[in-house]
């Protein structure tokens, strides 16, 4: 028997497994503290983390990626069955 299994009991429902697409939103990513602000209430209201792209730079008006996560699955496969029908 072949078992296939992805965020199942022995990791807690714990996973992140997403597909590749390349679609991008509609939105784009926006600064929440620009716009007239001193520089105290900037550092003050500044978020801890702010996302960034693959060179570094943060990426305020860039489109959202738009990623698909798997949700949840155990497969028990018997010995010599070659398909699996998913329900």
């Amino acid at each position: 028997m072949l078992e296939v299994n992805y965020a199942g009991p022995a990791t807690r429902g714990n996973g992140n497994l997403c597909d590749s697409d390349t679609f991008q939103s509609f939105e784009r990513y926006k600064e929440l503290i620009a716009g007239g602000r001193t520089a105290a209430e900037i550092n003050r209201f500044k978020p801890a983390y702010e996302p960034k792209n693959a060179a570094g730079k943060i990426i305020y008006n860039q489109p959202y990626p738009i990623q698909n996560f798997s949700c949840a699955f155990y497969y028990a496969i018997p010995e010599g069955q070659k398909t699996v029908k998913c329900r």
